[in-house]
């Protein structure tokens, strides 16, 4: 498999084929996710939890990104 684009954006191995497997088989959970890697649940749950990670925005506490930015505290409206 040609991992180059993906490595080169900064995926390790594990996360680049956790991502590759997502986005063959849709969407999943930690369990089906390891059975299609052939790697352990935790595993899998540590992958996943770093590609959300990669994902979020910084500071963010969820996976999801913002609906809108804060306000500068530089800007006057």
């Amino acid at each position: 498999m040609d991992t180059t684009t993906l490595t080169a954006a900064g995926l390790d191995d594990e996360e680049e084929r956790a991502y590759r497997a997502l986005v063959a088989t849709g969407p999943g959970d930690e369990s089906s996710l390891a059975a299609a890697l052939g790697i352990p649940p935790s595993a899998a749950a540590a992958a996943l939890k770093r590609l959300t990670e990669r994902a979020s925005p910084p500071g963010s506490t969820t996976g999801a990104s913002p609906r809108r930015r804060p306000r500068s505290p530089l800007r006057r409206c």
